[in-house]
Order: structure tokens, then sequence, then C-alpha cells
């Protein structure tokens, strides 16, 4: 690896059919945003995004899509060059709390047959929109609900939504505790998994969906990636030999190529669905000074053009 481009607190990285450059800086002042290269990341300029701390960018029917904080989207129809806001927020009522809906959140988008869904992370569920954001609808939250019982207050709650996936025909989405599946007719969900515990990202690998989780769960006996065909049948994929670290950050796959980022040590591929794992964790940060399965930098976002992976 070799260092690109630097900011404080990039988040996720978007290639546009144009070829323009993406990049969002996740900081907590009003100095981030999104970051616009257009030739090819020799230069650098910050758009005229309002800093909404995104955390997803999405393309489909003719515009880009930038999922950010306080119930905001934003749009551009130029490859990133000038951008609208957009808002979820009338979706959220009776939701969340009017005072919440600063801080909610969205992680994850998805085009599925033609419409925009968004996962609201922080009780609105999945809402989704058939005119490019401008008007939200929902999808039953009742059916996307838990029972906690953590001690405390405990009680029923919208699931916490990492990650949209279409998939087969069908839209699933990944919660920290279920993984559901939609029906279009009624807009509720089922839940097709309980044992979800925060897989929160995920690849195509081919015609099978690989989905990791993003949670610290060092253990030799807790599952690595989980792969699976249909949507119901899951296979657990080998794990890199020796490696102990269940938190994989986010997924790449091209081909017969799977690319795996952990939270800690590193990245590793691999071209035979785990059989064989390399590390490829060379040129990284890192903070053990070249200790064997050292304490690496940690991505969020993989993407490749025709030369490179970033």
């Amino acid at each position: 690896w070799e260092l690109f481009y630097t900011l404080p607190s990039t988040y996720t990285f978007h290639i546009t059919k144009e070829g323009h450059m993406l990049a969002t800086d996740y900081v907590w002042d009003e100095t981030g945003g999104i970051n616009l290269s257009t030739d090819g990341g020799q230069t650098w300029q910050k758009t005229d995004a309002p800093n909404y701390k995104y955390s997803d960018i999405i393309e489909g029917n003719g515009y880009v899509f930038a999922a950010g904080m306080g119930a905001h989207i934003v749009r551009s129809a130029d490859g990133g060059q000038t951008w609208e806001v957009l808002s979820y927020a009338r979706a959220l009522d009776g939701l969340v709390a009017s005072a919440d809906q600063d801080w909610t959140a969205c992680y994850a988008m998805a085009f599925h047959k033609g419409r925009l869904f968004i996962a609201d992370f922080t009780g609105g569920g999945v809402i989704y929109s058939d005119d490019e954001g401008e008007t939200w609808q929902n999808t039953d939250t009742e059916s996307m609900s838990v029972e906690i019982d953590d001690g405390k207050q405990g009680g029923k709650m919208v699931e916490n939504l990492y990650n949209l996936v279409s998939f087969n025909g069908d839209l699933y989405a990944f919660g920290v505790y279920c993984v559901y599946k939609l029906d279009e007719e009624t807009m509720k969900w089922s839940v097709v998994r309980t044992d979800s515990n925060f897989m929160a990202v995920s690849a195509m690998l081919g015609d099978k969906l690989v989905c990791g989780r993003s949670v610290m769960n060092e253990a030799y006996d807790a599952h690595f990636l989980e792969m699976t065909a249909d949507g119901v049948n899951w296979e657990v994929l080998p794990r890199p030999e020796g490696l102990i670290d269940n938190d994989v950050r986010c997924l790449f796959a091209e081909g017969n190529l799977l690319v795996a980022a952990m939270q800690t040590r590193g990245i590793y591929c691999t071209d035979n669905a785990g059989e064989r794992w390399y590390d490829i964790s060379a040129g990284l940060p890192d903070y053990t000074q070249g200790e064997k399965n050292g304490y690496y930098l940690s991505p969020l976002t993989m993407v490749a053009d025709a030369d490179y992976l970033y």
C-alpha cells in the first residue's frame, strides 16, 4: 500500500461513473464534508456539501447520494461537483423524538428494483423513496422491532441497522441482532436470522453474498466470514491461519478475489473462498513497528478502478 490522500477522518470513498473521486471526512466540528477530485486524485477540493458526517455513498438513477447525520441525504447530478440537501425527517415523526433527530444517522443505502432504500440507525427502520429522495415513505417498523433485556430499562425497540443488500430479487437488512427480508407487497419484514451480531459489511463474490461482523469478538470459535447463495443456507469461510481477529470493517470482491480488512490486524485476500489467505498489509500504518499480526490502520471502505484498489 502507498499513501494516496490524507484527511483527518476519512470514512467512505467513491469513484463515480465519470471517474470523479469522492472522499468524506467524518469529523465532529464544522470542517468535514465531501472532498472531490476530477483528475484521478492529483488535486482535491472541498465541495459545497454541508458537513453532515457522511458515512455512505451510492450512485444510481442519475444521481450520487451521500448519507449523513441529522436525517439528511445529499445528492448530486454532476458527479459530486455540486450537491443539494434532502431530508427524511418527516418519515421519522412518531418514531424518533424531534430532539433526537439531529443525531440520527444513516449507515446504509441500497437501490432495489429502482427504488432508493435507506436504513435509519436510531429507530426509523428502513425508509424508501420513489422520487430520488424528494419524499420518503416508511416500511413497517413493528416487524423490525426486538425485545431488549439489558438488565436496566429494556423493552421493545426498532433495530439499529448497519447494512442493506439487494440480493437474488430480495432486499435484506442487517441489524445488531437480526437479519431481515422485505415483503414488498405488505412492506413488512420477516426475520431470517437471529444471530446477526453486527453483520455490518458485505460483498458479492460472484453470485454469492459474503458478510462479515464489525464487532470485537476475538475467539477462534467465533464465526469469521459467512457466505450464502440463497439467503437461507449459510456457510462459514475459513479464517486466515493463526488470525483471531473476527472484527471485519469492510469487504471487497471482484471476480474470484475477496479482500477483508480487519479492525486491527491488517488486510487479507483470498482467491479460493478462504481456503488460502494472503496477508497484504505491507505499507499500511503499523502501530506495532512490524510485529507479526501487528496493529494496523482500520479501513472502512475499499473500492477499485482499472489500476488500483483504494
